[in-house]
């Protein structure tokens, strides 16, 4: 479960991607920026494509999310989405098409392992934007952890 959060927001990056097939978006995309112009939407598009695989741990996405604090909570936004039961088929596509064990795939179907990346990506964006007292603490904390709160 450690870097896992890097694999989620990869898959948010994919989703801002135009389908070069029909050249449409993704339901994700579409509904996360349904609010925003068609400039706006581009540019975000073109800030999520910045995202680097390699900024996967919670500080490194944390940096990511910070560098525009708008469309950090856009991508947030998208990942909560996915993370919903609205969107279970394509989050059962991802972790079928993903490459990781067969134990690590079933941890993630889990509820409460949603549960923890929609409350760590949260905490994430409310620190980014000044909402959180003790951030450091509370992203290391373990899902075991969070299960009892």
């Amino acid at each position: 479960m450690k870097n896992h959060q890097g694999s989620i927001a990869i898959k948010i990056k994919k989703a801002c991607q135009r389908d070069h097939k029909n050249d449409r978006n993704t339901r994700l995309f579409d509904e996360a920026t349904q609010d925003l112009s068609e400039e706006k939407r581009e540019e975000f598009r073109e800030w999520a494509a910045t995202y680097r695989k390699n900024q996967k741990t919670w500080k490194t996405l944390k940096g990511f999310l910070a560098s525009h604090k708008e469309f950090g909570v856009i991508f947030v936004k998208m990942v909560t989405l996915f993370l919903s039961e609205a969107y279970q088929n394509e989050y059962e596509e991802w972790l079928s098409q993903a490459k990781m064990n067969l134990p690590t795939k079933v941890l993630l179907r889990e509820k409460d392992s949603k549960d923890f990346y929609l409350w760590k990506f949260s905490l994430t964006i409310d620190e980014i934007q000044g909402k959180v007292y003790d951030y450091e603490n509370e992203i290391k904390r373990s899902r075991k952890c969070i299960k009892v709160l």
